[in-house]
């Protein structure tokens, strides 16, 4: 499985390098600032912070509460905005390591998501055994 996600994400990242693999080519307006929201209603809660290094790229960190476990987690890393627009979304790929309080480790994660108007939404998958991918879904405030 982690095979296949890391070929999955060189693949994607080689058609994004390549200029011509595009088909349009939308001018991306990068806000310095995104805070993330998500509430309760899909579980986990969470609140993120992205902040912007590069062109598209963002450093991020979050925390996650998880009732049902009464765990929280928190996670640091890196996302990157591709430079394409899918109708009005926009996707985005990224990873870092999470801390558990529960389970007392530090482990990878990946993620994917998308961001459209002032929501976005995330697919979150810790890389240990006895993981479950999360889903977000909230706010994502630019400023």
């Amino acid at each position: 499985m982690k095979k296949m996600i890391a070929a999955a994400l060189f693949l994607a990242m080689a058609l994004i390098m390549v200029p011509d693999a595009r088909a349009h080519h939308d001018e991306f307006y990068a806000p310095r600032n995104i805070l993330n929201v998500s509430f309760n209603v899909f579980r986990p809660s969470s609140l993120g912070y992205k902040h912007r290094v590069g062109e598209r790229l963002y450093v991020t960190g979050a925390l996650e509460y998880k009732a049902s476990d009464d765990d929280l987690a928190v996670q640091g890393g890196a996302a990157y905005f591709f430079p394409v627009k899918i109708l009005f979304f926009r996707p985005y790929g990224g990873g870092g390591l999470e801390y558990s309080r529960n389970l007392e480790a530090v482990y990878p994660y990946v993620t994917a998501g998308m961001s459209f108007g002032i929501f976005f939404t995330e697919f979150n998958h810790p890389l240990y055994r006895e993981a479950s991918s999360r889903f977000r879904f909230g706010l994502g405030i630019k400023f």
